[in-house]
């Protein structure tokens, strides 16, 4: 039945006004666009009453008048103004404002000749048969009504595709930014990486906001791997602290592909991280890795699922929560092993770190096996700072203070020292120690 709240007329009147603005004519797109529509038309938005999402309410992004930047004048941004989230002039980089690219804020001198890296609304308009059975296979606008809102909306993003045997040594950078335009903006970025056979590339994902901007994202990326094919990928959330952040993650993978992500969240106030990996041929390796620090009253849920239905499939999960203040952290990941999946390896941990009395953290991983020969374990752990640790680190002359942010650092080092990543490394172990009470005082130390 077709919910009828009346936040949903926002979204739909402004799916509405923007219509002619969005990119791709021919009849498929056009299709997946409505098809997209469709799915949030009958099933509205998520609820608590789903199992999916027991522990997060939307509640805010559905009363909020949001805007749609498409039928505002374009930002006033500068190079400047992009310092601190931006990479070296080794980078390649595309940048993208209030969901536009901005080609007078961009890079693409790092892109190797072979491979390609363009605005996706440059792809629709130019040449669509391009990305025709890759855009929409992945995340399908079927799939959750979130992801149909962004198929029917999304104005542009990031299109990367490498051929088969080419190694793409440079990062990618992809910088969704959003800035205070007077009034709430509701953006909806679309990534599409594709690596053919035998190739290789990194990506990094930045979603930044300027000032306090009130903004609700909504991001949909698919990753296809192809055989033997590699692609490093890290998403990191500096969204402004007024923002809501919804993101799906769609990887599929072929025979013998490697994925190595990391999904790492400092901002927003409200995040919503959904990390899903379709193992579909044999001797495959996914590393899907997290890290979220909370403060104030952040709230960060991290809802991972990944399927085996080869054999000789390793997947490992890791994510790290550390929470502060009245934060609130959430972790529900599944391993899903189809039957005929044998001699897979599935690995799952969630340990969370309690760093304030008043902060929460809720995790619920879960196997579901329908083969005989596999080894899968899970786990969960939550606890605050050890005092063995501080009183060890006391007698070596640290303050208590500095004890404690040193452990919670060190806590977070073995995500953080995994990203494969070098700038996107350097830059989310900064963002750990500036997250810390006595960051400086823990550079000292190290």
């Amino acid at each position: 039945m077709t919910q009828t709240q009346p936040q949903l007329d926002v979204h739909l009147a402004n799916r509405r006004e923007i219509e002619g603005q969005l990119p791709g004519s021919t009849d498929w797109v056009s299709d997946l666009r409505r098809r997209g529509l469709e799915t949030y038309e009958e099933e509205g938005w998520p609820t608590q009453d789903e199992e999916a999402w027991k522990y997060t309410s939307l509640q805010a992004a559905r009363e909020t008048e949001y805007a749609s930047p498409l039928t505002l004048d374009e930002a006033d941004v500068s190079r400047e103004d992009l310092a601190e989230f931006t990479f070296d002039a080794t980078t390649a980089q595309l940048v993208f404002v209030n969901g536009r690219y901005r080609a007078d804020l961009s890079n693409l001198d790092a892109v190797p000749e072979a491979a390609t890296v363009r605005p996706l609304a440059d792809v629709l308009d130019e040449d669509p048969g391009r990305v025709r059975g890759l855009l929409g296979e992945y995340a399908e606008p079927e799939d959750e009504p979130l992801t149909g809102l962004n198929t029917a909306n999304f104005a542009d993003g990031a299109y990367v595709e490498v051929p088969e045997t080419e190694v793409v040594e440079a990062p990618i950078h992809v910088l969704y930014l959003t800035t205070d335009v007077g009034e709430p903006i509701a953006v909806h970025p679309r990534t599409l990486i594709v690596a053919h056979e035998s190739s290789q590339v990194p990506v990094v994902e930045t979603y930044a906001g300027l000032d306090d901007v009130e903004a609700f994202t909504n991001a949909v990326t698919e990753v296809f791997t192809a055989k033997n094919a590699t692609v490093d990928h890290v998403k990191l959330n500096r969204e402004s602290p007024e923002t809501i952040h919804v993101g799906t993650q769609e990887f599929e993978q072929d025979r013998d592909s490697v994925v190595r992500s990391n999904t790492v969240t400092f901002g927003s106030k409200l995040t919503r991280n959904n990390v899903y990996d379709m193992l579909v041929g044999e001797g495959i390796d996914a590393n899907l890795n997290g890290l979220y620090m909370g403060t104030d009253d952040q709230h960060i849920d991290n809802y991972t699922r990944i399927r085996h239905d080869e054999p000789h499939g390793d997947s490992h999960q890791l994510y790290k929560g550390i929470l502060d203040d009245s934060s609130r952290g959430v972790f529900r990941g599944t391993i899903f092993v189809s039957p005929g999946a044998q001699k897979t390896d599935g690995y799952q941990h969630n340990p969370n770190m309690i760093v304030s009395e008043d902060a929460l953290a809720n995790s619920v991983p879960q196997l579901e096996i329908f083969a005989d020969d596999v080894k899968c374990s899970h786990g969960s752990t939550t606890g605050d700072v050890d005092d063995k640790w501080i009183f060890y680190l006391r007698s070596r002359g640290l303050s208590e203070d500095q004890a404690r942010d040193l452990i919670v650092y060190s806590f977070a080092g073995e995500v953080v020292e995994d990203i494969t990543i070098e700038p996107a490394r350097d830059t989310v172990r900064e963002l750990v120690l500036d997250n810390l009470d006595h960051g400086d005082a823990v550079r000292d130390a190290l």
